[in-house]
């Protein structure tokens, strides 16, 4: 990842994501297993010194919190969900400098996997390769007293 010049709040939310192996839309929950291709890693990376336009209201502005170029990367693999039987019982933890700076299980998710990608289906059409990332457990700079936000070379 390659944090831009002039930016120094850059925020880690480690995600457990879905790949979408089939063209989904209008997915009952019972049904959403079979659209799944597999599971992967995803690191949300937000900038959170990114704020919007003030004529919009000065808030957060998530296409230049997200969306630098090299920001939320994935992987280095996908695990074929025939490989992971119980996606629901999956620890996912992030270390900056060996730290553990997050760490979680996806059985702690709100909602699980396949709501999710019902949900999704009933919004958008999800097609093969798509990626759901599940959300980010507690444990980002936004949270904490002494943020200590990720750096070049970190």
């Amino acid at each position: 990842m390659i944090i831009p010049r002039g930016r120094d709040q850059i925020d880690w939310e480690c995600e457990f994501s879905v790949v979408v192996g089939r063209t989904a839309k209008n997915v009952p929950v019972k049904s959403a297993a079979d659209y799944i291709f597999g599971y992967t890693a995803h690191m949300d990376v937000s900038d959170r010194g990114g704020r919007g336009d003030r004529k919009m209201g000065g808030g957060p502005d998530w296409l230049v919190q997200k969306n630098h170029d090299t920001f939320g990367p994935i992987g280095p693999f996908i695990v074929p969900k025939e490989f992971m039987p119980d996606p629901m019982n999956i620890r996912h933890y992030f270390t900056l400098n060996g730290e553990v700076k997050q760490d979680s299980n996806t059985g702690r998710m709100e909602y699980n996997l396949w709501e999710m990608l019902s949900y999704a289906s009933n919004n958008l059409t999800l097609r093969p390769g798509d990626l759901i990332a599940l959300g980010s457990p507690s444990g980002t700079n936004i949270e904490r007293d002494n943020p200590v936000w990720i750096k070049p070379g970190d």
